[in-house]
């Protein structure tokens, strides 16, 4: 028995680099989603401000750890949904229809009425998405 046979058995191979899965298209880093949920809570405030400026303060205080929880949950959530979307314009349309779907329901406990409340949380989770834009990665879809 040779020994030649035997080193070449026990040689490990290199493992190929790791691609990217080929089916996620656009990817947004811990970044990008603290931004998002940062200007969407600023345009929030800003949008409550200018229908009830008496309360500008209170708005801006009181909506932070809402925007803060559940704006990075649902805008994780639903980033993970739009993975494979490339448009961005698609995923800014997105986050709008689904944060009126959202909150619709919590509209009518605001003085505001439920539709002014729930299209100013949609519009300002669209400029969140918007916003953030040029920081999303965009990866060529393979053969």
């Amino acid at each position: 028995m040779s020994t030649h046979g035997d080193d070449q058995d026990n040689r490990t191979t290199p493992h190929p680099p790791q691609l990217p899965n080929p089916r996620v298209r656009v990817t947004l880093g811990g970044k990008g989603l603290g931004v998002g949920v940062l200007v969407a809570y600023v345009a929030f405030s800003t949008l409550l401000s200018l229908q009830a400026p008496e309360y500008a303060l209170i708005f801006f205080i009181y909506a932070a750890i809402p925007a803060a929880l559940i704006g990075s949950v649902v805008g994780w959530l639903l980033g993970l949904v739009l993975r494979q979307v490339r448009n961005q314009w698609l995923h800014v349309a997105a986050f709008f229809v689904v944060g009126t779907l959202i909150c619709a329901p919590f509209g009518g406990l605001s003085s505001l009425g439920a539709v002014l409340f729930s299209l100013s949380i949609a519009t300002a989770a669209a400029v969140g998405r918007l916003s953030v834009r040029r920081l999303v990665k965009i990866c060529p879809p393979t053969a």
